[in-house]
């Protein structure tokens, strides 16, 4: 972690050679690093760094927002840093701001038909649950979005789920 933060700041230092979203995913990914090492108010700034760009990125009058590619790589670019928000407010044991960032990333998924994203907060939602002794929501939650997972061949959300089961079932 400490390896990869030091590589991101010398980019995000360097950007001269980074495009706007790279920029916007260093500092997504810069925010995940601190967020990790438990130094929330510096994830904070990094992901509000990263919306920053998103917003000046989507101000720009050149850019046709209703059909560029670039407009859906921001409102995904959006969605991360919602999710890893999320993620921040989990680690600090903050569970109600957590699940209303991935309510809200699930939502907002949902209305740009991001299914992956949809499945990464459906089971960061069912963990929450769980959390919260709310076991048979969260089951029901898994025993869905787990299916979705499997047609979308995503191994890691899928082990994350087997995770969840587990910990679900030792409850």
């Amino acid at each position: 972690i400490e390896e990869a933060e030091r590589l991101l700041l010398r980019a995000v230092h360097h950007d001269q050679v980074l495009s706007a979203l790279s920029q916007i995913e260093a500092y997504i990914n810069l925010g995940v690093c601190t967020t990790r090492k438990k130094n929330f108010t510096q994830a904070d700034q990094y992901f509000k760094e990263a919306e920053k760009f998103c917003e000046s990125l989507k101000q720009k009058s050149d850019m046709n927002l209703a059909i560029n590619s670039d407009e859906r790589r921001i409102e995904r670019a959006q969605l991360r840093i919602l999710l890893y928000s999320g993620e921040r407010f989990y680690r600090e044991n903050n569970f109600g701001k957590a699940q209303e960032l991935y309510e809200e990333v699930d939502k907002r998924a949902k209305e740009i038909d991001w299914l992956r994203f949809r499945i990464k907060a459906n089971e960061r939602l069912a963990f929450l649950e769980i959390q919260q002794n709310k076991l048979t929501e969260a089951q029901c939650r898994l025993e869905e979005w787990i299916d979705f997972a499997k047609k979308n061949k995503d191994d890691r959300r899928i082990a994350f789920f087997y995770r969840d089961f587990a910990e679900l079932y030792f409850r």
